[in-house]
């Protein structure tokens, strides 16, 4: 498999966690009230749910690696596996108390889900673009 989906992949996720964790701290003030009475602390906090969103973006990257999906699946699969990462992550912002079992709890089996379908698309594309055996 060529690395540009992965390196895009994983470009898109950095900047995606930065934009998410921007909104939820600068604009909707959703941080603790000692950082700028909850509208600061970006620098924590983006590293924090860098981290915290990590495996499952390394889960979604190993299961993109594998050659099971076609090159046009793999990145619909990449796409997918971002937004479900970014909703995880929004979940876990607003639900207070409840912020990594939440995400967790609604990512994971959402990646799987994906990665199931998206095999199973590949398998699809592949029985009908190969040809018929010759006898």
């Amino acid at each position: 498999m060529k690395s540009g989906p992965l390196l895009w992949f994983g470009a898109g996720y950095i900047s995606a966690v930065a934009i998410c964790v921007w909104l939820n701290i600068s604009i909707l003030c959703r941080g603790d009230p000692k950082f700028d009475r909850g509208c600061g602390g970006f620098e924590l906090y983006f590293m924090v749910w860098l981290v915290f969103t990590s495996p499952i973006a390394i889960v979604a990257a190993i299961a993109a690696g594998q050659d099971l999906l076609t090159h046009r699946v793999r990145i619909g699969f990449l796409i997918i596996a971002a937004l479900v990462i970014l909703g995880a992550l929004q979940i876990a912002f607003s639900s207070e108390g409840m912020g990594l079992p939440a995400m967790y709890g609604s990512s994971l089996p959402a990646v799987t889900v994906a990665f199931l379908v998206a095999w199973r698309l590949s398998v699809r594309e592949r029985s009908l673009t190969s040809e018929p055996p010759v006898a």
